[in-house]
C-alpha cells in the first residue's frame, strides 16, 4: 500500500521537511518564515526534544540482568532439542536436529518426479511424515514410492540418518 503524502501545516510547510532539518543538524537555522510562524516554531520544537531524546538513549549503555545470555540459551538449545539422529563416534557426539532433517528430506522431495508441491515435512524419532501434492498424470503409488527412496538415500548420504518410515499424505492432484 503506498505511503500517502503528509498533511501540510496550516501555514502550508512540509513537516517532513521540518524533521529532515532537524535531523540533519540544522533544526535552530530557522528561515525567516520560520522564525515568524508558530506552526513551524511548534513542530520544530517537537522535533528537537525528540531527536535530544534519541541522541541521549545513543549513549546509554544498557546491561543486560545477569544470567539473561544463559537462560535465552537455554530456551534455544531447548527448542531446538527434538534431535532425528545423533551419532556418536571415537571423535565425539553429532547430533541432528529435526529441522535439518525436515528441509534436507523437502529438498530431496522436490528433486522427485510427479511431486508438485512439498507442503508439510515433521520428523520425530526415525519416522518422517510428509504432506505433497503430486502429478495428475503420473501414478501415485510409483510417485510415492520413488518420494520415499529418494528421501531415504540422500537423509543417508548428507545428513546420515536412517529413516524407518516415511508416512506420506498426498493432499492433492493436479495436471501438468
Amino acid at each position: 500500500m503506498p505511503e500517502s503524502p503528509p498533511v501540510p501545516l496550516p501555514c502550508g510547510q512540509d513537516p517532513d521537511d521540518l524533521v529532515d532539518q532537524v535531523w540533519d543538524g540544522h533544526g535552530r537555522d530557522l528561515t525567516e518564515h520560520q522564525r515568524s510562524c508558530p506552526h513551524c516554531q511548534q513542530r520544530l520544537r517537537r522535533h528537537r526534544r525528540a531527536h535530544a531524546l534519541v541522541t541521549d538513549l545513543r549513549r546509554v549503555r544498557i546491561q543486560a540482568p545477569t544470567g539473561f545470555a544463559h537462560r535465552v540459551m537455554g530456551r534455544v538449545r531447548h527448542d531446538d532439542a527434538d534431535e532425528v539422529a545423533i551419532h556418536v563416534g571415537r571423535t565425539g557426539t553429532t547430533s541432528v536436529s529435526a529441522t535439518v532433517v525436515e528441509l534436507v528430506a523437502t529438498v530431496a522431495a522436490h528433486d522427485v518426479p510427479g511431486i508438485v508441491q512439498v507442503r508439510n515435512v515433521g520428523a520425530r524419532g526415525a519416522t518422517l511424515r510428509m504432506t505433497v501434492t503430486v502429478d495428475l498424470d503420473r501414478p501415485i503409488p510409483d510417485t510415492i514410492a520413488a518420494l520415499r527412496s529418494a528421501v531415504a538415500r540422500t537423509l543417508l548420504r548428507l545428513v546420515g540418518v536412517t529413516i524407518e518410515a516415511i508416512d506420506v499424505t498426498v493432499r492433492d492432484v493436479v495436471e501438468s
